[in-house]
This record gives structure tokens, sequence and C-alpha cells, in this order.
């Protein structure tokens, strides 16, 4: 991915210069490269589901570099490739959203301070809204958006519940459930963004801008949690030894 990502930058100011108002195909390829690497996205690369593309990628960038065609027949399986990605996406995203639903009511419970508590209520309103808005998107594509299990959020949801169990109800807790709150949403960042910056680059505007209403709405929600994060104080005799 690193040759890819190499091959791109160098090709970058040739494919501007080309593009006469329009973004040829290899300018694409960097951008959807640097959606894929912004923010620590690198953990998607070891998806499995991922790999199909990266191979057309480099096949791709390898006939560019050869000749420059920026036309060639490798862009159009690439963005068919793209379309794949962009299903898994959604379909990951979906089972996130899903997992939340079960998750928030407890992290609710689990707050001491009535702010972080209402903050989580908050965000079980966005996640039922973002749920809706990625079926939407999907009945735009002509998919279905379930019938794919999040490994990542299934590995939030167990250290919450391990914060949950493992700390009495107090500050402590709650600057613990704040930082799993925080992993989530820079989870959930990425690949709305990934997200987005796919559909785009596939014409799909109207499932784009669904998606990129779901990734704004949750970078102000990641602001707000770090907001929140610096009222809770903790109780006396949670100060580290």
């Amino acid at each position: 991915m690193l040759k890819v990502i190499a091959n791109m930058g160098t090709l970058m100011a040739e494919e501007q210069a080309l593009c006469r108002g329009t973004v040829a195909p290899a300018f694409e390829l960097f951008r959807a490269a640097q959606a894929v690497t912004e923010g620590g996205a690198r953990d998607i690369f070891e998806e499995e589901w991922m790999q199909p593309l990266f191979e057309v990628l480099n096949e791709e960038m390898d006939a560019v570099m050869r000749d420059r065609n920026t036309r060639s027949p490798a862009t159009g399986r690439w963005l068919k490739t793209l379309r794949s990605v962009l299903v898994e996406e959604i379909k990951n995203l979906r089972s996130v959203e899903i997992k939340l639903m079960q998750t928030l009511p407890k992290m609710t419970r689990a707050a001491q301070e009535a702010c972080l508590g209402n903050a989580f209520e908050d965000q079980l309103e966005l996640v039922k809204e973002h749920g809706q808005r990625l079926d939407e998107a999907a009945e735009l594509i002509g998919i279905s958006a379930k019938g794919r299990a999040c490994t990542v959020i299934e590995g939030f949801v167990s250290g919450i519940r391990e914060v949950i169990v493992e700390n009495p109800p107090g500050n402590a807790r709650d600057f613990s459930l704040v930082s799993a709150a925080l992993k989530v949403e820079d989870y959930k960042i990425v690949c709305y963004g990934c997200a987005r910056t796919f559909a785009q680059i596939l014409g799909l505007n109207e499932a784009a801008a669904l998606l990129e209403a779901s990734y704004q709405d949750e970078a102000l929600l990641h602001a707000k949690l770090e907001y929140l994060g610096e009222f809770v104080r903790p109780d006396d005799g949670e100060y580290l030894q």
C-alpha cells in the first residue's frame, strides 16, 4: 500500500494538469488513499475484505506508471472493486450502530455525572438516526446494510463492559467511560469519512451526502465528549498514589 501511495504522489501534479476541470482516475486513487490513511485508519488495511482493493490498486498504478494511461481498463475494475469496499463499509457501520444501540443504555446507567449520562442518551439518539441513514444510503445503492458483524466494535464493547464491571460508581469510572466513548468515535469518524469519500468517487452523491451528515455528527460528538471529560474530577481517594 505504501508503494501505491508513493506512486500516486509522483503522478499527482501531472494528473491535476490533465484534469481540465474534472478529476482524473489516478488522482481519485490518490484521494482514496489519503482518506483511508487519515486519522489512524491504517488498522483498516488489515481487514480481509480490503485486500482485493489493494491488489487492483497495485495493478492500476503499475499500468499508469508504465504508460501514464489514466483511462486504462484497470480503472473500471478498480471502481467495481471500490464499490464492493463501500458496500462492506456500510454493512460494517450498520453493525457498529446496532451494537451501540445495545451498549449505550448501559453506559448511561453506569455514568455518575448527570451531564455524561445525558451525553450518552443524546449519542443513542444519533446512533438510531445514523442507522436509518445507513439504511437509506444502502437503498440508494441497491443493497442491504445488514449482514456483516464488526469485530472492531466487539472489542470496544468488551472493553466498556470491563470498565463498568471492574470500577465502582464514581468519577474514575466516568473517566474510563469517556475514554471508551472517544475511542469508538475515533473509529466511526474514520469509517464514515472513508465511506463518504468512496461514495463521492463512485458518483453516488445522494448516498455520499447521507454519509457526510453522519460524519459531521460524529465529529461534533467527539468534541462534546472531550469537553465533558474536562469537567470530570476524581473523587477523594481516587487520585493515583
